[in-house]
């Protein structure tokens, strides 16, 4: 069940919903040994330490070295481990998806919970929410050097298919460098004389050459404003942690809906408890997890299809795109009379086409090569669980987390290849 914020949050207005990221970082943390007091941007905080009837929290040290604690299964949903001696620890923050509301006005407390304290909240910070029943808030000093905003409101993020608008329009985008320069040689070729200004089909040609240049650098800065590609990612990330969140629950583990990434890392990184009671579901879960199994790897095979079939139609741009440069040099030899800036303008965009071509291809090859890991990783689960029928015990423990793991980390590398990619303008 998924708590309001204003339960927790007292004494001031909140501004719109917004949906946000939570940079990558790697950070110290330790376990917790004893209860303990932690001075926080915005107040004190106490930490749980170790007893009988809940684990010990988890202090982090933030890259200002700001120390804070928190819930270990926050932690093992938000942080993957990297290294751990006893209780001290190396972990990479991961990029989640947050809700947050930014504080208006000064004078406003939030709770931490019982026996946690209460801060107060400067204006301009965030209350953000990263699990169902997890909130905090974040100093406004830190919060967009800890964050990356993705859009104002979280329907806006979450209502519009992103990927295949962001497939659409980046074809048309490699399409368009050449498409230029065809139009810039067309113009040349039916242009009356050198040095004289164009008219009828050479005006005609520039013209549309402007108006598709114009269009195509609108088109990248709407994509980067509205982070398309990122959206995208966004929604893969999400869509893998809905569909396998049977494998979260035979784990033992709460699945949520807002936030399915959360526990889909927690049930990667927990060690499920040996004597644990079966749940009168566990058959029906069994088939749902075998259904998602099934359909993820047919869509795998399609989509690495649909790669290769795209890598040979840029391919074959590639190969017109040397066709067209061979011609302008043809052109360069047999006739002097050329003017240098026009054959400039003929030849520039395919010079452009080609770095378009490398760096697609570069970002595609990054892409299959995840799409091919995470196949191999659930074709090994789904055999080692269904071949031979449910096989509850250690073994099928082992590679529900498995599942959960190799979900979780394809999100992680689609996020992080989003957060290196960006549009750009096709000269």
């Amino acid at each position: 069940m998924t708590v309001s914020p204003t339960e927790r949050f007292k004494g001031s207005a909140l501004g719109p919903t917004l949906s946000v990221l939570s940079r990558p970082e790697i950070r110290r943390a330790e376990v917790i040994g004893h209860d303990e007091r932690f001075d926080t941007l915005d107040g004190f905080v106490n930490g749980r330490g170790d007893s009988g009837d809940a684990p010990a929290d988890v202090v982090i040290t933030a890259y200002c070295r700001e120390r804070y604690p928190i819930r270990r299964a926050i932690f093992l949903g938000t942080y993957q481990v990297l290294g751990r001696v006893g209780r001290d620890m190396l972990a990479e923050r991961l990029i989640h998806p947050r809700r947050a509301w930014e504080v208006l006005e000064d004078g406003a407390s939030f709770d931490y919970g019982p026996g946690r304290g209460v801060v107060g909240v400067k204006r301009g910070s965030w209350l953000y929410q990263s699990d169902d029943d997890d909130f905090g808030t974040v100093h406004p000093e830190v919060k967009h050097a800890g964050h990356l905003l993705v859009g104002p409101e979280e329907d806006e993020v979450t209502a519009t298919d992103w990927a295949r608008r962001s497939a659409v329009w980046s074809t048309a985008l490699g399409a368009l460098p050449p498409l230029l320069a065809l139009l810039a040689l067309g113009a040349f070729v039916a242009a009356p004389h050198p040095g004289q200004a164009p008219d009828g089909l050479s005006g005609f040609l520039i013209g549309t050459e402007v108006t598709l240049l114009v269009s195509g650098a609108a088109l990248v800065w709407t994509m980067r404003r509205k982070r398309w590609f990122l959206r995208a990612c966004v929604q893969t990330a999400r869509t893998l942690g809905l569909e396998f969140e049977a494998a979260v629950v035979l784990l033992g583990h709460t699945a949520s809906e807002r936030f399915p990434g959360m526990p889909l890392w927690r049930a990667a990184q927990s060690v499920p408890d040996p004597g644990s009671p079966r749940r009168p579901d566990e058959a029906a879960l069994q088939d749902s997890l075998h259904r998602a199994l099934t359909q993820r790897m047919t869509r795998l095979e399609h989509d690495l299809h649909r790669t290769h079939r795209r890598e040979k139609v840029a391919e074959g741009i590639t190969l017109g795109a040397f066709a067209l440069v061979l011609v302008v040099n043809i052109f360069l030899l047999l006739g002097p009379h050329l003017v240098a800036l026009e054959v400039t303008v003929i030849w520039i965009p395919v010079l452009v086409s080609a770095i378009h071509g490398f760096d697609l291809r570069r970002r595609t090859a990054e892409r299959v090569a995840a799409m091919r890991e995470l196949h191999d990783r659930l074709r090994f689960a789904q055999q080692g669980l269904f071949a031979a029928g449910p096989n509850p015990g250690p073994e099928r423990d082992a590679l529900l987390r498995m599942v959960c793991a190799a979900a979780a980390q394809y999100g992680q590398r689609e996020l992080k290849l989003a957060l290196a990619s960006e549009a750009s303008v096709p000269i």
